[in-house]
């Protein structure tokens, strides 16, 4: 068990030993946390689905008719309402799914052992609150940076100026660079709120400060984990896939065989293609995928939360070959 008071600085491949193992000790509490918290969110996500599609069927059936009309289009835009809200209300459900998974892996690397029905309690509190500002703050700095260079490209693209589309491209690709370091520099700003009940600005500043003096060695790591988890990931949902779109793939093919056997593809196809698709066995699929991540993602945030504040020399006095370490990084 690791006592939080002597846990030194880790390298690469302490931060893989030390992640495997939270994976092992973490992986029971954070199934049942996930599905008690993103199941309901599923469902109603899936009646969302249902109901867009259906709707979308219903209007090739009308435009089919010659009845499509403003009945129509307004039934399109009440069932895509209906999906944002219901999409919205799953990923509020999947932030809170997240949050819980941090709160019991950093109690165990902080050698505690907290049960899940305590630390479902403590997700549904002031934390959630907080994590919903700091996740709304950091995507709208984020899109503020995109959104910018974007529009000047798109004005000079529309205006036929050369220069202005090209200095827009240039300041477009220096705004993926800004968001990259900023990502990072934040990317501890929720284990700040979990762990250390961070406000919304002081967890901006805290992952900052961990972050500071070790920004490429975080990206790296960050970024060979993440390749690593998705790859791992992809190969267990990918078959979990063909099982809840067989019936879509299915009407799909026969679509193809269909056009390219008579050159044309028959009107009532695309309903059909529509009507093929469950709602219930997609989102089921998503959920399905979305606690795998969460299984392992937010887990390799922990990890590398617990590292640097170690290099911080947060948990006591570090080795003369890590201080030796700190002053060539």
């Amino acid at each position: 068990m690791i006592m939080q008071t002597r846990m030194p600085p880790l390298h690469l491949g302490d931060i893989f030993d030390r992640l495997f193992k939270l994976i092992g000790k973490t992986v029971v509490r954070n199934i049942i946390l996930s599905l008690i918290i993103l199941l309901p969110a599923s469902l109603i996500l899936s009646y969302g689905l249902d109901h867009f599609f259906s709707s979308i069927s219903g209007l090739s059936e009308l435009e089919e008719s010659g009845d499509f009309g403003r009945e129509g289009i307004g039934g399109l835009f009440s069932s895509m309402g209906t999906f944002f809200l219901t999409l919205f209300v799953f990923m509020v459900a999947t932030l809170a799914a997240t949050l819980g998974v941090i709160r019991v892996s950093c109690s165990q690397m902080s050698a505690k052992d907290l049960i899940w029905q305590d630390a479902l309690s403590q997700t549904f509190s002031i934390r959630l609150l907080r994590v919903f500002g700091q996740v709304f703050l950091q995507y709208l700095i984020l899109g503020v940076v995109f959104i910018v260079p974007y529009t000047i490209l798109i004005g000079g693209l529309a205006g036929g100026s050369t220069g202005m589309a090209a200095g827009g491209g240039l300041v477009f690709f220096v705004s993926i660079l800004v968001a990259a370091y900023l990502w990072v520099r934040w990317v501890f700003a929720m284990p700040a709120i979990a762990w250390e009940d961070a406000g919304v600005f002081a967890s901006f500043s805290r992952s900052s400060f961990l972050v500071r003096g070790y920004w490429w060695r975080t990206f790296g790591i960050l970024i060979l984990l993440n390749i690593i988890t998705q790859f791992a990931i992809s190969i267990i949902s990918t078959p979990v896939s063909f099982i809840a779109f067989s019936d879509f793939f299915r009407v799909y093919f026969d679509m193809i065989t269909t056009s390219m056997s008579k050159g044309e593809m028959e009107s009532e196809i695309l309903p059909e293609l529509m009507n093929s698709f469950s709602g219930v066995k997609f989102v089921l699929y998503i959920a399905f995928a979305s606690i795998l991540g969460l299984l392992i993602t937010p887990l390799i945030t922990v990890v590398m939360y617990f590292d640097l504040r170690a290099r911080k020399g947060e948990f006591g006095e570090t080795s003369e070959a890590d201080e030796s370490e700190l002053a060539t990084e």
